[in-house]
């Protein structure tokens, strides 16, 4: 048998333990590289479990969260390093910038994953707090909110999660470029917006 094929017993294992379980502890017990042991993931087309389960955000929740974003936040979709085989990896991610943290914290706990941490200081030494969450959330956050300003960048983002996960076809990566090149511009003309606005 080679190194990469797996017994059916292995196969049975991995089905009834990588969704849940420890990949170093599942790497360990079959022998492999927990690289080794996702690739396999993927062939059976197992999955983990999401750590942050859908919410249905209340009225007023989804009320708080599009102001802050559209006010203060800012959606994009980043670009990974080259893949060997060739691509590019593509996900979103949502950032809140804002000195008084417990807007943020209110943030935190209305989507129930994320992160808030200080990342600068402002001029007169207070810190600026930032939150941020990735596709973790944004698959069923997005859609629950009526964004105004950043109405464009939430349909585009909305657009990518569908294919963003296996884009590796070549048309699959040329929407996906066009789509993060266009909120690339869209956001660098927002930031040159807010620039000229403080100058004034």
């Amino acid at each position: 048998m080679r190194p990469g094929d797996y017994t059916k017993e292995e196969e049975a294992y991995l089905r009834e333990n990588y969704p849940s379980g420890s990949s170093e502890r599942i790497a360990r017990h079959l022998g492999r590289t927990r690289t080794m042991i996702a690739k396999q993931a993927r062939r059976l087309d197992v999955h983990k479990e999401t750590k942050y389960p859908p919410r249905q955000l209340s009225e007023w929740g989804r009320g708080y969260l599009a102001g802050i974003i559209d006010g203060e936040g800012c959606i994009d979709l980043k670009r990974g390093r080259e893949r060997k085989n060739g691509g590019y990896p593509y996900y979103p991610h949502l950032r809140i910038g804002n000195t008084k943290k417990a807007i943020l914290d209110k943030v935190l706990e209305i989507v129930g994953c994320g992160s808030v941490r200080p990342i600068s200081r402002t001029r007169v030494g207070k810190p600026f707090w930032g939150y941020q969450v990735g596709s973790e959330a944004i698959s069923w956050l997005l859609p629950q909110l009526l964004l105004i300003g950043k109405e464009e960048i939430q349909v585009l983002i909305l657009e990518s999660l569908p294919i963003a996960k296996n884009g590796r076809a070549p048309e699959v990566q040329a929407k996906l470029e066009k789509i993060y090149t266009r909120i690339r511009e869209i956001n660098r003309r927002s930031i040159k917006k807010e620039k000229e606005e403080v100058r004034s």
